[in-house]
């Protein structure tokens, strides 16, 4: 594993289209697959990375794999 990023079976187009099967369709999408998170840092199914500055609603803002929650 190198910069965060996690080797996937699945490359990000499989995995966007697996969630559109499953999911609501209440939010837009955006057409990336988050395979892992640390605090605000975010990496893709294809080990770029991503800084997360906002929250989905309902949810409280705490980061990424906090250990204390």
């Amino acid at each position: 594993m190198t910069n965060g990023h996690i080797p996937t079976t699945k490359g990000q187009a499989a995995i966007c289209k697996l969630e559109d099967r499953y999911t609501s369709g209440f939010y837009r999408k955006q057409p990336i697959a988050i395979v892992r998170g640390e605090g605000a840092r975010l990496w893709d199914a294809d080990g770029k990375e991503y800084l997360d500055c906002s929250s989905g609603h309902g949810v409280a803002i705490v980061g990424h794999a906090n250990p204390y929650v």
